[in-house]
């Protein structure tokens, strides 16, 4: 199966999007992909461990929710992008044809795009957490805030997945107009939140 810049494969209903940064001519399981995707998983890996490493040196007060919750952001993004790159090549192979062309086929492994969404719904609600910490608001707004925009984003990034998997254009628009409406209250709390937080 032939693939232009930004073809897509379909597999169990899903479309997979494929660009051409990811695949290489000259290699069967895409050494170019391989080795852009090593690079970003060192990438995540190393802000992790910077993150964890100057912990001593940061203030107390920013200790153990900024630069805490940052390494474990990182850390989970690292684990799933691991589990995102290892599933793609477990489903696709890339085949060169004489050396120039080439062609993406179906290994039969089932692609798992749900990584990303997994990966959303847990860094996703603990960021904004975590800037609510770094408010200094008293406690029990802290608490309140936290939990409505941890509960917000979830219901943001959660929508995203059904849309994905639709064929149909106007089922994705409804799923996107559906997530829209949580991503608008988060907003609208994060600048009020802010704003109050500056002025104080």
């Amino acid at each position: 199966m032939s693939c232009s810049p930004a073809a897509d494969l379909k597999q169990g209903g899903h479309c997979v999007r494929l660009h051409m940064n990811l695949l290489s001519p000259k290699s069967a399981r895409s050494d170019a992909g391989a080795s852009k995707n090593d690079r970003h998983q060192t990438s995540i890996a190393a802000v992790k461990i910077f993150f964890w490493l100057l912990l001593p040196s940061v203030s107390r007060s920013y200790r153990s929710t900024a630069f805490t919750i940052t390494g474990i952001v990182t850390l989970i993004a690292t684990y799933h992008c691991v589990r995102i790159f290892n599933s793609w090549v477990d489903s696709f192979e890339v085949v060169s044809k004489d050396g120039g062309d080439f062609a993406v086929q179906l290994t039969g492994a089932p692609f798992n795009d749900a990584y990303c969404y997994v990966d959303w719904l847990l860094t996703v609600p603990v960021l904004l957490i975590e800037l609510v910490l770094v408010m200094n608001l008293p406690q029990q707004e802290t608490v309140s805030l936290g939990c409505k925009l941890g509960i917000a984003s979830a219901l943001m990034v959660a929508p995203g997945y059904p849309g994905e998997i639709q064929e149909d254009l106007a089922v994705r628009w409804f799923w996107w107009k559906l997530a829209m409406i949580s991503c608008g209250y988060v907003v609208f709390t994060l600048v009020a939140s802010l704003a109050e937080s500056i002025s104080k």
